[in-house]
């Protein structure tokens, strides 16, 4: 759904309310609903290395509650 006038639509980690965020397939649906741009979360690791997720801690990466 692409708007029409000054607004942007911005994807907050994909389309986070109907699919588990920050995934490719939440990311594909935001694309297909016609978000603008999607907002993700970078973390990086002790060694270096580039991760994708909300939160610095990642216990609660198992799923939602």
């Amino acid at each position: 759904m692409k708007t029409e006038g000054p607004f942007t639509v911005i994807a907050h980690r994909g389309a986070s309310g109907e699919l588990p965020e920050n995934t490719l397939p939440a990311y594909e649906l935001a694309v297909a609903q016609g978000s603008d741009m999607i907002e993700i979360d970078l973390h990086t690791t002790r060694d270096g290395a580039i991760v994708i997720t909300h939160d610095e801690d990642l216990e609660d990466l198992g799923g939602r509650g």
